[in-house]
């Protein structure tokens, strides 16, 4: 061993000493801990912070001040609003639409239900977000963004510019329990976008996450005045604007407040956005025809001002002569302007008002109200069925601050003793935000700093939510496990059983806060060459709850723990095998404790703590199922969300493959002999061209028909460059799903090294490389754009006009773009360049939009290029996944995508039409059969129950919602009252608005 590594690894040894007894430099790293706390809710947000100062004298700071609002504010409006700059909060003007409940945008379609799926707040915000070309994940990290700015604005002008750039923030984001992880690893990501992460001179910025009820707990339970007693049992319940989240905890000391997770956090999808919409149908459903006469910005105004700031936060039963007055915009009656009064019906409209009673607005209540309800009741259940009795129910958020709700379960619980608890004034607006701050200095860095254990409240254990364990190799025995599970284990020299598994978390378990579950564990190495200088460790998850002593299907992997080894490899422990062999031996400890949204773990070497985090897990960051197009050759990679709303969404298939007859540009000839000035050798042009603008060349063009010759060259480049889509065409092509542990044959031999399907890391973790090349992919690739050659060419037009440059000098230049050329009753070709197959498909114009062409099958018009595409070049290796059929006729119809394409990974191309060649095989009567088999089933499907077309029919595009409507409406006009044709016009005007909502 050299002399260096060695007092290298000597010099390791003793700071590690230094640290176990306290004397590293790292003393004093908590003095300086600014905790910021955010709630970023589905309609308004809050940020608290608190230095340690200020939490030690029980001070969190709240802001309160928020750009575009003159008053005091607690939270701002969770809305964003894209113009020449991005607006935010309360910087929107009364006509605006902004973009709202984005955050519900991050849950996956089968984590809602149906109602909620066909929200029309859900499907606004989710058109709106396809308008402006954002994710969920880009219009979160816009908001974070600008609340984050000015969060650090207020804190600098509060304490000033040095104190906030010497600050070691802990940022801590509060999210719904109900949450899974893949939205949480989706803030995470948010955030880092946001630039919350983002590298400072005082250090790395610490994010966690926390469950919104317990960051709620954290406070409200500590507010002065409510003192709690040993053995209590409260439920929080965090009414807000999108989720209601709940979780039980019982009182096991008072000072400071020790608390226990009693019940596991729940939590639905029945907040305050959904009592305004059930209020915005009544309003509709009143108004009739004149509700479609009212601007967007009429119906926010009149919605924001009369309902959501007044009538909503305010009302409270009992008064039944009190009327609640909305009035409707003017629009509303401009074509009746007799119709400001209607006392026909009930709500009445007088003067163009709508005087609503308290049992109309408690039916806006009901359905949240008695989702809620359940939600409670359920909590109350599993506690009564652990021996405790609720003491009380605390309401915080939005909607916790309302009266109506308070009195509603005043009513249904107060005969059970149990106490119903409401803070005034900001306090449960802002529960959440400040709790965030207590659960910061309750964990991570600031935990291992001085001064906690005066914190005034803390929990003490926490509930499981999944079960958390690491796959491992055991000892064989023949009367344990199974035979299929014996391996030969060399480094040891006997048999082992692989698949096993060790849980440390099971679901439901309760585990204490201060007594982390630790294993130890030991890694054999036979030689130097097996031994490097990071483990890595695979942790997997299950829902079930029993898990499993085995690996099975069940058994999902979670994230992989990576810690660096600073031991060399002479260092290590010496071990004998069964051949009396001597091995070298790592041992090292992995603890895990549950903390609140994620899993605190740390990992112990050598009795170092290399690695301690929170642990969050790496998901795909794309909704339901998760499936990606991918160009693995061209690093290019186009995300598809293939939920029921936007599945048939195109993904540009006909111009990224279009390949035209001729694919290089024009030539453009000398027309006239050179001047003397026109001789310049090539490198002085280009000194002359590049610093002028377009105006400049334009002038010099004027001048110099050969400089202008050069200026359309260099133009012409530029565009090719930056501007027209980069081709697909001819390279191999996968619509890979969210796990794979294969890829097709046809990629075998570009990615050799994914062949084999398994291999086995340092600890003996499997590990897919199939899977790694996939999640690599898409991390080097980037999002194919959408161009549109026109607004090239009608720019190119009107500057060529004005400048009186003679037509004869840019016709060819003009030409000479790449264009799909648009000819009525042209036929075309979708090749298979890998098996020489193709599809014969027709020009198709949405809309009668010639910028927006694709192509179809013949008398499929639903059936486009894009669909046939991912039918046949998807790849999974999902369960029970299998491959498309030869002739598509005995497929199954149901999980389209969820199939081994026999076309995944080959090349394609588009061209016109031309003679048959007979190397090449027509397929398309294969699709065409699978289309009709297709659209049968769905037609028979809809056609059972008509009103479900409403919820139903944005899965297609409107060529193929218009194809079913004739056939709905000769089902329906086989009845003659006048009420079900009645009924069939509404579903008519109904459809119309969807095709509206959806394009």
């Amino acid at each position: 061993m050299a002399t260096s590594d060695l007092e290298k690894w000597m010099l390791n040894s003793t700071r590690q000493q230094l640290s176990s007894i306290g004397l590293d430099d790292d003393d004093d790293e908590g003095d300086n801990l600014l905790v910021i706390g955010i709630d970023f809710g589905t309609t308004y947000s809050g940020i608290a912070w608190a230095t340690r100062a200020d939490f030690n004298s029980d001070q969190i700071n709240l802001i309160t001040s928020w750009p575009g609002s003159g008053r005091e504010e607690g939270k701002a409006p969770t809305e964003i609003y894209y113009e020449d700059k991005m607006l935010w909060g309360f910087e929107m003007e009364k006509d605006t639409s902004p973009i709202s409940w984005f955050k519900l945008l991050l849950l996956k379609d089968q984590d809602l239900s149906s109602e909620q799926r066909s929200s029309e707040f859900i499907l606004r915000a989710r058109k709106m977000a396809r308008e402006n070309g954002k994710t969920a994940v880009d219009l979160i990290a816009d908001y974070l963004r600008a609340i984050w700015g000015h969060a650090l604005e207020a804190i600098a002008k509060d304490r000033g510019g040095s104190v906030l750039e010497a600050a070691q923030f802990h940022v801590v984001i509060t999210v719904p329990a109900i949450w899974k992880d893949y939205a949480r690893q989706d803030m995470e990501t948010a955030a880092k976008q946001a630039g919350i992460l983002d590298l400072r001179p005082a250090g790395k910025t610490i994010l966690t996450f926390a469950p919104e009820p317990e960051a709620a707990a954290l406070s409200t339970l500590c507010e002065p005045g409510r003192k709690p007693k040993k053995d209590d049992v409260y439920l929080i319940c965090d009414a807000g604007g999108g989720t209601v989240d709940l979780i039980t905890y019982k009182i096991n000391g008072v000072d400071p407040i020790l608390m226990d997770e009693a019940v596991e956090g729940t939590g639905g999808l029945c907040g305050g956005i959904f009592i305004d919409e059930a209020f915005e149908a009544m309003v509709r459903n009143r108004l009739g025809r004149k509700w479609h006469q009212i601007s967007q910005s009429g119906i926010k105004e009149m919605l924001k001002e009369d309902w959501e700031l007044s009538i909503k936060p305010q009302y409270k039963p009992g008064n039944t002569k009190k009327e609640y007055v909305v009035s409707v915009p003017a629009e509303a009656y401009q074509k009746d302007k007799d119709k400001f009064n209607d006392t026909t019906k009930e709500p009445f409209i007088k003067k163009g008002r709508i005087h609503f009673k308290g049992s109309h607005i408690e039916r806006a209540f009901a359905d949240a109200f008695a989702s809620i309800d359940k939600l409670i009741e359920a909590q109350i259940l599993k506690a009564r069925n652990q021996g405790l009795s609720l003491t009380g129910i605390i309401l915080v958020g939005g909607l916790g601050g309302s009266p109506y709700l308070y009195e509603h379960l005043k009513a249904q619980h107060e005969p059970a003793k149990i106490n119903v608890l409401q803070s005034s004034g900001m306090r449960p607006r802002t529960a959440i935000c400040r709790g965030a701050v207590y659960k910061g200095f309750m964990s991570g860095m600031a935990a291992s700093s001085n001064g906690l254990s005066q914190a005034p409240i803390q929990v003490t254990s926490t509930i499981s939510r999944l079960s958390y364990g690491l796959f491992y190799q055991a000892s064989f025995d023949p009367n344990v496990h199974l035979q299929q599970d014996k391996v030969w284990d060399e480094a040891a020299h006997k048999w082992r059983a692989t698949n096993q598994m060790q849980w440390y978390l099971t679901k439901g378990e309760n585990v204490s806060t201060k007594a982390p579950v630790s294993h130890t564990w030991c890694q054999l190495y036979q030689n130097n060459n097996h031994f490097g200088n990071t483990l890595t460790v695979m942790l997997y998850q299950c829902q079930e709850d029993t898990p499993p002593s085995r690996k099975d299907d069940t058994v999902k992997e979670w994230t992989p723990i990576q810690c660096p080894i600073d031991i060399p490899f002479w260092a290590l422990e010496d071990y004998r095998n069964g051949a009396g062999k001597t091995v070298k031996m790592l041992k090292f400890n992995i603890e895990m404790v549950p903390s609140g949204a994620s899993i605190e773990f740390a990992v112990i070497i050598n009795g170092k703590r290399v690695v301690q985090s929170d642990l969050k897990a790496q998901f795909d960051r794309i909704e339901h199922p998760g499936w990606h197009v991918m160009a693995p050759t061209a690093k290019l990679c186009h995300r598809l969300n293939l939920d029921p709303v936007t599945c048939f969404e195109t993904f540009g298939a006909f111009r990224k493959l279009y390949r035209p007859a001729e694919r290089d540009l024009s030539p453009l000839t000398y027309i006239c002999p050179s001047s003397h000035l026109e001789r310049l050798p090539p490198e002085l042009i280009d000194m002359i061209l590049k610093p002028l603008g377009a105006s400049g060349m334009v002038a010099l063009g004027l001048c110099s028909r050969t400089l202008w010759r050069h200026v359309t060259s260099m133009v012409r480049s530029a565009y090719r460059t930056s501007t027209s889509d980069p081709s697909w065409a001819g390279i191999p092509l996968i619509c890979a799903s969210s796990y794979i542990d294969d890829l097709p044959e046809s990629l075998h031999s570009l990615y050799p090294e994914v062949n084999d399907p398994w291999a086995v890391d340092d600890i003996d973790n499997r590990v897919n490389p199939s899977d790694t090349w996939r999640k690599r992919m898409l991390q080097c690739s980037a999002e194919a754009s959408k161009k549109n050659s026109n607004i090239y060419l009608e720019a190119f037009d009107k500057y060529i006009t004005m400048s009186r440059i003679p037509k004869e000098l840019h016709t060819l230049l003009k030409a000479s773009i790449d264009r799909i050329p648009y000819v009525e009753g042209t036929r075309w070709q979708l090749r298979n360049l890998t098996t020489k197959e193709y599809v014969s498909l027709g020009l198709v114009l949405e809309n009668n939009n010639r910028d927006r062409m694709t192509l179809a099958l013949e008398n499929h018009r639903w059936a486009t290029v894009d669909a046939i595409l991912l039918w046949y070049i998807c790849w999974t290796s999902l369960l029970g996944a299998k491959a498309i059929p030869a002739d598509n006729s005995t497929a199954r119809l149901e999980h389209l995508f969820q199939r081994r394409g026999p076309w995944a990974g080959h090349c394609f191309d588009i061209i016109q039409e031309k003679n048959s060649d007979p190397e090449w095989k027509d397929v398309t009567s294969i699709f065409a059969t699978y289309a009709d088999l297709l659209m049968e089933k769905k037609q028979k499907e809809w056609s059972k129950e008509p009103i479900q077309v409403l919820k139903k029919v944005k899965s297609l595009p409107q060529t193929a919602a218009q194809r079913l409507f004739p056939r709905l409406t000769r089902k329906r006009q086989k009845t003659k009252t006048h009420r079900e044709m009645t009924g069939l016009k509404r579903v008519r005007d109904a459809l119309h608005r969807i095709y509206s909502l959806v394009r």
